[in-house]
C-alpha cells in the first residue's frame, strides 16, 4: 500500500480498495496457517477460556461498546490465554478486531480507533516487529554467508514464490473468478490493473518472515530465507513501481471492462 500510495493519483480508488482487501485477506490466511499448523503443547482448558472471552467480545459488539480501552483489555486477556493454550497469539488481534463495533451515523468508532492506533502501529509496533523478526546479520562472517542465499534451494523457492508465484496466482485466480461469473471487478478497476496489483501483492515482508520464524529452525537456512524475502519484496516493489510510473490514463481502455 505504501508503494501504491506514491502513484495512487493515477488509478481509480477501486484499485486501492482491491489491493488493501487482498493484503488483509492474505495476512489473515497466513495467521490461520500459523495458528493451526504450528500450534504446540495445546492446552484445552486455556482455549476453552479463550472461547469464553471471544463470547464476551461478541457481547460487547452486540451492546455497541465504543470504549477502545475495553476492547484492548479483553483482547489482551484473549492474547494471554492463547499464549498459555499453545496457539500463536496473533490470532487474538483478529478475533478482537472482528468484534469491535463499527458505529453508525455520526458515530465512527472504527475510524476513531484507526486514527488513534495508526501512528503507534506505523512508527513503533511494525518497525519493532520487523527488527525483532529479521535478525539478519549485516557485518562479519555471518553476513558473508548470507550472501549465498541465491544458491540455496529454500531461498530460491521463497524468492520465486513471491516474485513469480504470487503475481501469477493473484492475476490468474482473479481473472478466472471474473470469467466464471463468481465475482466482478470493483467499479473502475479492469483487467489491465491486475499485473500491478499482482506485483505489489508479491511484497510479502512481515508475515513471510514470521512464517519463516515458525517453520525453519534458527540457523543459516533461516537467515538465507529471510534475505530471500527481503530481496524478492524489493524486486516486486521496484517492478510494480516501474509499471505504475509508466501507466498512462488511457491504458485501462486497452482492456474491456469486466462483465456486469
Amino acid at each position: 500500500m505504501g508503494v501504491f500510495g506514491a502513484f495512487a493519483g493515477k488509478f481509480p480508488a477501486a484499485v486501492s480498495a482491491f489491493l488493501l482487501t487482498l493484503a488483509t485477506v492474505d495476512d489473515l490466511g497466513a495467521i490461520a496457517v500459523i495458528a493451526t499448523c504450528f500450534a504446540t503443547h495445546v492446552q484445552t482448558a486455556y482455549l476453552a477460556a479463550a472461547a469464553g472471552v471471544q463470547g464476551l467480545l461478541l457481547f460487547m459488539n452486540n451492546k455497541r461498546v465504543v470504549s477502545g480501552k475495553s476492547y484492548f483489555a479483553v483482547g489482551f486477556a484473549m492474547w494471554w490465554l492463547l499464549v498459555q493454550g499453545g496457539i500463536n497469539a496473533d490470532i487474538a488481534g483478529v478475533c478482537a478486531g472482528l468484534c469491535v463495533w463499527g458505529g453508525k451515523g455520526d458515530t465512527h468508532n472504527i475510524h476513531r480507533l484507526v486514527k488513534y492506533w495508526k501512528p503507534i502501529c506505523g512508527l513503533a509496533i511494525m518497525p519493532l516487529f520487523a527488527l525483532a523478526n529479521c535478525a539478519v546479520p549485516i557485518v562479519g562472517p555471518a553476513a558473508a554467508a548470507s550472501a549465498g542465499a541465491a544458491k540455496m534451494p529454500v531461498a530460491l523457492g521463497i524468492g520465486a514464490g513471491l516474485i513469480i508465484g504470487k503475481p501469477l496466482g493473484i492475476m490468474g485466480f482473479t481473472a478466472l473468478a471474473v470469467k466464471l461469473g463468481i465475482a466482478t471487478y470493483p467499479e473502475g478497476m479492469v483487467k489491465a490493473h491486475l499485473p500491478i496489483v499482482g506485483l505489489l501483492g508479491g511484497i510479502g515482508f512481515t508475515m513471510c518472515i514470521f512464517l519463516i520464524e515458525q517453520a525453519i529452525p534458527p540457523g543459516l537456512t533461516s537467515t538465507m530465507s529471510k534475505v530471500a524475502v527481503m530481496v524478492a519484496s524489493a524486486t516486486c516493489a521496484v517492478l510494480g513501481a516501474g509499471l505504475m510510473s509508466n501507466w498512462k490514463d488511457g491504458d485501462e481502455n486497452t482492456t474491456p471492462p469486466a462483465p456486469a
